[in-house]
């Protein structure tokens, strides 16, 4: 679970965090995604390139707990985040 928390947003340090007011299609975005991990995986050893890119791979498929669980805490992170920013900037239920 820890190794899926660490490897599912691996791809935005490439193709940025592309968010819905982005207008990205789906596909689209996956396909960015997808290039950005061939390449950064590409960059590792043969064993710790699959494992990794095995890692994304189920995150993005959903196909675990593990990884349903990653998702669900990636977007309280985000909720929790969109809370501070309203805090900080004094304008409560702003960003909802």
């Amino acid at each position: 679970c820890m190794k899926l928390a660490l490897v599912h947003d691996l791809a935005e340090c490439i193709v940025g965090d592309i968010a819905p007011a982005d207008n990205v299609s789906k596909a689209e975005k996956h396909r960015r995604e997808k290039e950005a991990m061939v390449h950064i995986t590409g960059l590792l050893d043969d064993g710790l390139r699959k494992e990794i890119y095995s890692l994304w791979e189920e995150y993005e498929t959903q196909s675990s707990p593990e990884a349903k669980l990653v998702k669900e805490l990636d977007q309280l992170e985000m909720i929790i985040q969109a809370h501070e920013y309203e805090e900080l900037e004094g304008k409560p239920g702003r960003l909802q």
